[in-house]
């Protein structure tokens, strides 16, 4: 809905300015966004208050977004991240790429890494190879793409960083804020709801780092959850610019609240398996798992969604909230079956004695599979 509205709008600018004048005005009609009697000049900036600006969701966090993936790439990762962990004593194993063969580069990527058998013969009969040197060939190459267990240490441990950072932040500005204690604020008074400094950075450093990840995600990340968490974060995004532009901020913040802390256990729970701290293992596994069901299964859908689904629209009518609904179900939606994966890793530590990945990065899978890119298609 977004996208076509900006595309219209660049094409009336070219074409006729006041048509574009005319569809900007349809677009952002107050009894779309507001309730009745409502306009936006009424929650315009007055006497010292300050309001969203719908422009500042889509601007600020993409541009911060860059900055965080720049401070990642060159900064943490190579000056912090990657001593720690080799003091740490991380096991690090060199990947020792193939020798230059465009032939055979070229069947890789045509087949995107997994190349099926007929493929393989015929590549071995025309460059006069054994079908075991070209198996060889094409693991190796297959290892360059995947991510080395450094890479996954540099990974959990900057989104532990971030995640324990923006969570004491959060704590620190929502403690005062009435609507933590009283969530019927969520909608009381609606849409005057002014926001200050600390929330209006909450939002943008938020929103910029899931920018951030769905960016580095299109690199980095190629694990069989990928795409399940590339659907997490543009939903994460389009919820977050929703809720500003519509003036549900306090929606928000306590989403971000509730949703950010949970993954930090997450995280030190990867970082001690990547280290071998097989001793802290167990406590770290029981306490994220008590603190995911708390938050996501808990306080989430029978605190947050129950207010905003059963009580508010007994007070306030405004359409778009349907869309912010969407976007809600989806990250229950996902909430769920993150936590059916967290109750069986719990049953695959008590049943094996080994720990089954938990919500992953993308790439945790990656050690055991260091043979599947040569499967068969034809299987």
């Amino acid at each position: 809905y977004i996208y076509i509205y900006i595309k219209l709008e660049f094409i009336c600018a070219i074409m006729d300015f006041t048509l574009g004048e005319r569809l900007s005005a349809m677009f952002w009609r107050d009894e779309y966004w507001l309730p009745v009697g409502v306009k936006w000049a009424d929650i315009h900036p007055d006497d010292g208050l300050m309001y969203p600006n719908e422009t500042d969701i889509w601007t600020y966090p993409i541009i911060f977004a860059f900055f965080m993936i720049m401070f990642r790439s060159w900064i943490l990762n190579p000056f912090v991240l990657e001593p720690f962990a080799m003091a740490m004593g991380l096991e690090v194993k060199k990947v020792k790429p193939p020798k230059p063969n465009p032939i055979l580069e070229k069947v890789f990527l045509a087949n995107k890494g997994c190349v099926p058998s007929k493929a393989i013969e015929e590549t071995s009969a025309s460059l006069q190879l054994t079908r075991r040197q070209v198996e060889c060939w094409l693991r190796s190459r297959a290892a360059m793409t995947k991510l080395t267990k450094l890479d996954k240490f540099q990974d959990s441990a900057y989104i532990c960083i971030y995640h324990s950072l923006i969570t004491a932040y959060g704590f620190t500005i929502m403690y005062s804020k009435p609507w933590l204690w009283d969530i019927s604020l969520i909608y009381r008074n609606f849409p005057y709801h002014d926001i200050d400094t600390g929330i209006w950075w909450y939002y943008m450093i938020g929103s910029a780092f899931y920018w951030s990840q769905s960016i580095w995600q299109f690199k980095f990340s190629h694990g069989k959850d990928a795409k399940i968490l590339y659907l997490h974060h543009i939903c994460t995004i389009l919820l977050l610019g929703c809720s500003w532009t519509c003036n549900f901020i306090r929606i928000g913040t306590l989403i971000l609240l509730v949703h950010e802390c949970g993954d930090i256990p997450l995280q030190i729970l990867k970082i001690l398996r990547y280290l071998k701290e097989k001793v802290w293992i167990d406590y770290m596994h029981v306490s994220f798992a008590i603190l995911w069901v708390t938050t996501r299964m808990g306080i989430y859908p029978f605190w947050i969604l129950h207010c905003i689904f059963i009580e508010m629209p007994k007070h306030v009518d405004v359409p778009t909230v349907s869309i912010l609904n969407i976007f809600l179900l989806i990250l229950f939606f996902l909430n769920i079956i993150w936590t059916g994966c967290v109750f069986y890793s719990l049953y695959k530590r008590v049943a094996t004695g080994y720990m089954e990945n938990v919500v992953s990065s993308g790439n945790e899978d990656s050690e055991r599979e260091s043979g599947s890119t040569l499967e068969a298609k034809d299987k």
